[in-house]
């Protein structure tokens, strides 16, 4: 590679690197708390973890416990020893459609549900569990 090359290379990785922090920095907002666990109703999860999932409209997500007094509308035994849950949420209103989809608990469905977003295929929700 020739000087002039190298100048230019170096002259074009500079200049969009500035441009790059320039937009960052215009873009970037404020974090603000849209939910808190175990405050505002009794059928809630704990501790979340990973990213979220958009399915149509809604954002799924999963915890790693269960709030104590924890009850899951579909299946209240298992939900009083859960090891953690799938919970969806409507972005625009998310206190009032806030719901647990699965309360985990160990043998045979998994515990602790963890790592990043869960997968969408075949109009299912696929993740991992310890």
């Amino acid at each position: 590679m020739t000087m002039k090359n190298t100048r230019n290379v170096v002259a074009f990785a500079l200049g969009m690197g500035l441009l790059l922090a320039l937009v960052g920095h215009v873009s970037a907002s404020s974090n603000s708390t849209i939910y808190s666990f175990g405050t505002t109703q009794p059928l809630d999860g704990a501790v979340p973890k990973g990213s979220l999932t958009y399915v149509n409209g809604l954002m799924f997500g999963r915890t790693t416990t269960v709030t104590p007094g924890c009850t899951e509308t579909r299946d209240l035994g298992r939900a009083l020893g859960g090891d953690g849950t799938i919970f969806h949420f409507d972005p625009s209103n998310v206190t009032a459609t806030y719901r647990i989809d699965h309360v985990f608990t160990g043998n045979p469905d998994g515990e602790n549900p963890r790592h990043d977003a869960m997968t969408l295929f075949n109009r299912q929700l696929f993740g991992t569990t310890l």
